[in-house]
């Protein structure tokens, strides 16, 4: 526990920082947000603020493992959910994932912004470690599970898929290129393209 403060003063404190940087992190930008605007939002000197965080960087990619954890969750229970997994609703699942990354102001600026190589550069190696190199949506497990059940092909490879839906998650910054009028039906096509490449009748 961080000295001078006790458990429900830290738990209070540690969600005040947590808010101040998804409000300012989310609107500004990490480069833009000082140690000095996060504790005075929560109320602390800003010494105090290293009793909780090695860095601002820290803070960052804490809120950004919740808000890809609540993705993947929610992209899980919806395949859960369904009696069968198939093509349809692996794209259905896919833009819906896409929807919900659209509303964490965190996750977009990813795909928005250099944000995300400056807070690796600033993270200990064992911190970058633990998280892994998971993408902000990970069908590994999900592509196992229907790969041991013989539902696509066994030669598929893991990466390849998740190379192709980081290319879908970066149509979001390419709107206006892509053609607002069309965007949508754009991305819709692509998801379902990679769906079916997915679901390709096993040989």
């Amino acid at each position: 526990m961080p000295s001078g403060f006790n458990q429900e003063e830290q738990e209070h404190i540690k969600e005040k920082l947590q808010e101040a940087g998804r409000r300012l992190f989310g609107s500004v930008g990490l480069k833009k947000t000082s140690i000095k605007d996060l504790t005075e939002y929560a109320g602390i000197a800003q010494g105090s603020f290293y009793k909780f965080y090695d860095s601002k960087e820290v803070l960052y990619f804490r809120l950004l493992e919740k808000d890809e954890e609540e993705i993947k969750q929610a992209l899980m229970i919806k395949f859960a959910s369904e009696k069968t997994i198939d093509a349809d609703v692996l794209a259905e699942g896919l833009i819906e994932a896409i929807k919900q990354v659209e509303q964490y102001p965190l996750i977009r600026r990813l795909y928005t912004t250099d944000e995300y190589e400056m807070v690796v550069r600033k993270l200990p190696k064992e911190l970058l470690d633990e998280h892994g190199k998971e993408d902000t949506v990970s069908l590994g497990p999900l592509l196992d599970q229907l790969r041991m059940a013989g539902k696509i092909d066994s030669q598929l490879s893991n990466d390849i898929v998740s190379g192709a839906l980081r290319a879908l998650f970066l149509m979001m910054i390419h709107e206006k290129e892509i053609g607002e009028k069309v965007y949508k039906e754009s991305l819709h096509f692509l998801a379902e393209a990679i769906a079916m490449r997915v679901f390709k009748e096993v040989k």
